[in-house]
């Protein structure tokens, strides 16, 4: 018999925060995420990564990840 008593993980609504100060802080914390996937991305696979992240202040963000070689 299942006798959870939580909710588990929630799925939540994604929409436009009201608050510029809350959607810089989302976009520096997502930003983070965003930039450690790639290099994750990149490590995993051998592929070079390019990211060029836009915010609404117009300050471009841009990371190039050479492929990552594997030394024998």
């Amino acid at each position: 018999m299942d006798k959870r008593t939580g909710k588990g993980r929630q799925k939540i609504e994604i929409k436009l925060s009201e608050s510029k100060e809350a959607r810089l802080v989302t976009f520096s914390k997502r930003k983070k995420g965003f930039f450690k996937k790639a290099n994750e991305f990149s490590t995993r696979t051998g592929a070079g990564v390019d990211v060029m992240l836009c915010s609404f202040h117009q300050v471009e963000k841009h990371i190039t990840m050479p492929p990552q070689v594997k030394k024998k």
